[in-house]
């Protein structure tokens, strides 16, 4: 949800529901979906948390629970060079590039809007934060301003 859908804010704020709906559960389970498109998501979120986790002393539990999202969608967005990164894209990614160092970027351009909404759990679950994200990300990368929205 994070990554392919460009949605961490759905994915914070409504982890257990988030696949009760037909629409939903079709939209992150595409049957045309490459099956790579699922082991970089994953291997992605377990780089972060791997890194975050061992950051500690920078960032409380509650915060890396509240940020681990948005920096999922910053790495991959940063490592295409996409603001909208297609699955199949996604699938294609190099892994090699997503080191200790180019999370940590990532957590710090997170954290920055992340703290200028409040670093709150209403920040990490409402609309604006990942409004600012993707206008950040759009400003990186221009060429494509619209995220790739899959269709049931």
């Amino acid at each position: 949800m994070s990554i392919a859908l460009l949605r961490p804010n759905d994915a914070r704020a409504r982890p257990s529901s988030l696949l009760k709906r037909v629409e939903d559960y079709d939209r992150v389970f595409k049957k045309d979906y490459p099956i790579a498109t699922y082991h970089v998501c994953a291997e992605v979120a377990k780089r972060i948390d791997r890194v975050i986790g061992a950051d500690a002393a920078a960032l409380d539990r509650k915060d890396q629970t509240n940020m681990r999202f948005y920096i999922a969608m910053d790495v991959a967005c940063t490592a295409l060079g996409k603001a909208a990164p297609t699955p199949a894209e996604i699938a294609a990614m190099q892994l090699t590039l997503v080191t200790d160092a180019f999370i940590l970027a990532a957590k710090d351009r997170v954290l920055k809007q992340y703290q200028a909404l409040g670093a709150s759990d209403q920040a990490a679950k409402g609309t604006e934060l990942i409004e600012k994200l993707k206008l950040d990300v759009q400003e990186r990368f221009p060429q494509i301003t619209q995220p790739h929205i899959p269709t049931a």
